[in-house]
Parts: C-alpha cells; sequence; structure tokens
C-alpha cells in the first residue's frame, strides 16, 4: 500500500477467459514436467515450484549460513527486490531462453501467440482511457503461465554470480562468506555488480529502497555495501514475501544469533512438510 498518487504502486490487473485457463492449466502441466525432467530450474529457486516454498527457502539459506560459521567465517548478505519484475519481463528475451532450454518451433510459436496481441487500458473515475495500447513486455498478473514463464526467465540469474543465490520467485539473497569483514564486503559489492549488469542485461531493475544488508553472523561493526555506487542499506519499505519471514526468523530483540534458527524453521516446517 502507498499513495494513491504515485504511479509506481499501481499493478495492472489481466482479465482472463476460463477457457484461456484451461488451455493455461494443461500447458503448464506439460512444461512444468518437462522442467523438472530436465532439472533445468536452478537448484535454490523456492518460487512457484511443487514441494518448495518459503520454508525449503530459509532451510537452504540457514543450512548454508550455519556450515560457514561452524568453519569461523564471516558472513554477508543482501536481500535483493526486483522492481516490477513480472510486469518487465522482454517478450524477446524470454522466447530466446525458451529456445535455449530446449522448446521446439511450435511450442515457440504457441508462446509468442500466447504473449502478443494484449491490449490495456487504464480506468480513472470510471472512465477508460481511449484507445487501447498494446501490451509489449511482462506476464499476465494472475494467469496460470506467467509465475512458471519467470521462473525460466529469471533462471540464469545465478550463472551472472560466484556466489550462493537463494531465490523465492523475484526475491533474492545474495551471500557471500570470507576469512576477514573486508573481504566479505568487496566480495559482495563485486558480486552485486554482477547481479545488476545481468538485470540491466535481461530488462530487469533492482528496487534499491528495498535491497538491505545483514551480517548478524559475527559480532561485528557491520558492513558497508554499494549497488552501482549507492549504499544498500536498511531498507525505506517493508520487505514482503520470503524475506520479511527471514527478517522474523533472522532478527531476534534480544537474541541476534541466526544459530538458533534451525529448531526455530524446524518446529514450523516439520509438522505441516514431512509425511
Amino acid at each position: 500500500m502507498g499513495s494513491k498518487l504515485d504511479p509506481g504502486n499501481y499493478r495492472p490487473v489481466s482479465i482472463l477467459t476460463s477457457i484461456s485457463k484451461v488451455m493455461e492449466k494443461i500447458v503448464y502441466e506439460q512444461v512444468e514436467k518437462y522442467l523438472a525432467e530436465k532439472y533445468l530450474i536452478y537448484e535454490f529457486q523456492s518460487g512457484f515450484r511443487t514441494s518448495h516454498s518459503t520454508d525449503t527457502c530459509l532451510l537452504y539459506l540457514n543450512d548454508h549460513i550455519k556450515q560457514e560459521v561452524d568453519a569461523g567465517k564471516y558472513n554477508g548478505m543482501v536481500m535483493l527486490d526486483l522492481q516490477k519484475a513480472f510486469d518487465t519481463v522482454n517478450h524477446s528475451i524470454l522466447i530466446d531462453k525458451l529456445k535455449a532450454i530446449g522448446f521446439d518451433s511450435l511450442s515457440v510459436s504457441w508462446m509468442q501467440s500466447y504473449l502478443e496481441g494484449r491490449e490495456q487500458m487504464v480506468e480513472v473515475n470510471s472512465t477508460l482511457s481511449p484507445p487501447p495500447l498494446p501490451v509489449s513486455c511482462g506476464v499476465p498478473q494472475g494467469s496460470i503461465l506467467g509465475p512458471l514463464l519467470f521462473l525460466i526467465y529469471a533462471n540464469d540469474m545465478s550463472s551472472a554470480c560466484d556466489c550462493n543465490l537463494f531465490l523465492f520467485a523475484d526475491d533474492s539473497a545474495l551471500l557471500v562468506s570470507g576469512r576477514s569483514k573486508l573481504q566479505v564486503e568487496k566480495t559482495l559489492s563485486s558480486e552485486l555488480g554482477r547481479i545488476c549488469t545481468w538485470l540491466a542485461d535481461n530488462r530487469l531493475s533492482l528496487h534499491l529502497r528495498k535491497t538491505e544488508s545483514k551480517n548478524k553472523l559475527r559480532k561485528t561493526d557491520g558492513f558497508s555495501v554499494t549497488v552501482g555506487g549507492i549504499l544498500a542499506d536498511t531498507p525505506k519499505a517493508p520487505r514482503r514475501r520470503t524475506f520479511s519471514t527471514m527478517n522474523r526468523a533472522f532478527n531476534r530483540k534480544k537474541d541476534k544469533s541466526w544459530m538458533h534458527t534451525p529448531e526455530a524453521l524446524a518446529k514450523h516446517y516439520i509438522p505441516y512438510n514431512v509425511k
């Protein structure tokens, strides 16, 4: 929620027919099966995947953190938030990525027809803006295929850096370990630069107001991490979904050690996910 006068606080709403959703469901199941059988989705992507959730993302992250802490290393993490990620997916780049993972010409042609030919209008005070304008980017909000197509679009983000990257849809956590605080700071800033280059190449952008650095893994005075020369510090906007959960799991009022989180996560995760 935010000011009604700020255009950045608005999101598009897609009007989708029931028949199209049935077709999307059929295609979704086929694509999901193909991706799973070929192990094409990045291992630490937990968003919109069967048997994955915010809990699995947190467990993956916590396991890596604990291993590095046990090894006596400093650990730094930057939580990244992409700005209007689903709305800014470039159709041409997405089609190229579908081809790269083995989609045949017929499947690619179907996906092109699915993405193209959509139009948009804006309603203000019960008045529609004429005429309709073509939608040149993004995946349909509220659609069945949209989230899966975004996973494919963002799948090679992990190849842009040489550190641990944990993803939940368009939220991500960049984790770096090192023998000194200075080493971690330099590596984080360097890896963030590489991520920003990947984002620019893929027509995506980082929401700097929601990008936050954390270092509560050893007693230090805090990290100074920059993104393109801009300091990534405490966010001025609330975190959401996965990483608001991370903050609750990892930030305790009295005890800010992350070493207690395995028990906290297991208490929540095991009763609902182990059968």
